[in-house]
């Protein structure tokens, strides 16, 4: 009940509800996104015939920015406010799951491609925070 809840119960509710429940939603979005284009990318690619393997990582990093981009503006919609912070925050989160990812799947440590992919996240998901919050509410 409410009415007897401690201030530090009432403000761990708060914190859940503006910081925890935008950023799960957004990683999920992230995720289920950057799925979905990396999908359509494969389709495309088997379509065509001639294709270049050299265009393989960039088309990865754009289904990745995409994911993260519809991450950052589905938690800056839930979350209602500070939506460049909770972006920057999406982005980080999914960087760091794409580095352990990585981690685990070979011993390598972080790679000039790896630093790209973060600064592009970074800037995707600002982007899409950003986004969420400019739009007219009507």
């Amino acid at each position: 009940m409410v009415f007897f809840m401690s201030d530090r119960a009432k403000n761990n509710v708060g914190l859940i509800e503006n910081w925890a429940k935008p950023i799960l939603f957004g990683l999920v979005t992230s995720a289920v996104v950057c799925a979905f284009v990396s999908l359509l990318i494969s389709v495309v690619v088997a379509l065509l015939k001639a294709f270049s393997e050299y265009a393989v990582i960039p088309l990865a990093v754009l289904a990745l920015a995409a994911g993260v981009f519809a991450g950052a503006w589905i938690a800056g919609k839930i979350a209602k406010r500070r939506g460049l912070l909770v972006g920057i925050v999406i982005a980080l989160l999914s960087f760091v799951v794409l580095l352990a990812a990585g981690l685990v799947s070979s011993s390598a440590a972080l790679s000039d491609l790896s630093w790209i992919k973060f600064i592009v996240l970074l800037i995707s998901g600002a982007a899409g925070g950003y986004c969420s919050m400019r739009q007219r509410r009507r």
